[in-house]
């Protein structure tokens, strides 16, 4: 194993939560037939990893109402927001990444996310400057980040990953990749890589290790602190510490 491969949302970020409550407060409002906010849960929980715009399509389908012409970019800017003012860095992600950077590993990251997005997440919960560090540490600029602007057909679709392998230079079998939703899962799998299961994010319903494990997670951890012996498994030769 020679490279890590990092989805963004609900694997580095707490932010699906953060973006569920969005939703829930608008969409009760708008498409009001799908139920109370808890029904609309229900409905997100389902949809977990889609992009807000196939969230939304998705439910105005499923209701007799349409939803307001700039509904997606409303629930964009109030996302957009609320992560700048309130977002956190995943439980314990810090520490792995600071030893991801002590062991050289190379890491990119690949996001379903915009750019823009991509540079609110990072900045607002503090990993920008870790990140950095990491990309130091093996010779690079800057990270290899990927989002759904680099591509026509965004996860679950292996188009991202393919993109990365080819950027980055690497074969599949070289690759670690951390996702936390089956859209994800199911995009990496395609893209023949293997897959940890993340399972920490504050937005994960109950039975969701099932669902990756069917979508083809190789292994599954519920905190950060369990990465670094899935990387021994996946045949990283940890260095240790002088």
């Amino acid at each position: 194993m020679k490279q890590l491969i990092f989805d963004c949302d609900g694997v580095l970020v707490d932010s699906e939560i953060i973006a569920d409550g969005v939703l829930k407060e608008k969409l009760p409002l708008w498409l009001p037939d799908l139920g109370t906010s808890e029904q609309i849960e229900h409905e997100l929980d389902r949809c977990l990893g889609m992009m807000t715009r196939d969230i939304l399509v998705d439910l105005e389908g499923r209701s007799q109402h349409r939803l307001p012409a700039d509904a997606l970019e409303q629930v964009r800017l109030e996302v957009d927001q609320r992560l700048a003012n309130g977002l956190e860095a995943m439980p314990g992600v810090v520490k792995t990444l600071e030893w991801i950077r002590d062991q050289r590993l190379p890491l990119a990251v690949v996001s379903n996310s915009s750019a823009s997005r991509m540079k609110i997440n990072l900045e607002s919960s503090g990993l920008r400057g870790i990140l950095d560090e990491i990309a130091a540490a093996n010779g690079d600029r800057e990270l290899p980040i990927f989002t759904s602007d680099d591509v026509i057909n965004p996860k679950p679709a292996p188009d991202l990953y393919l993109l990365a392998l080819k950027t980055l230079g690497r074969s599949a079998e070289e690759c670690l990749v951390v996702e936390d939703s089956r859209t994800g899962m199911q995009a990496a799998v395609a893209a023949g890589l293997k897959v940890v299961g993340h399972l920490g994010a504050s937005h994960i319903p109950p039975g969701h290790a099932e669902v990756l494990r069917d979508t083809g997670a190789w292994q599954l951890i519920k905190h950060w602190e369990e990465f670094p012996e899935r990387c021994r498994e996946a045949g990283h030769q940890v260095q240790e510490p002088a």
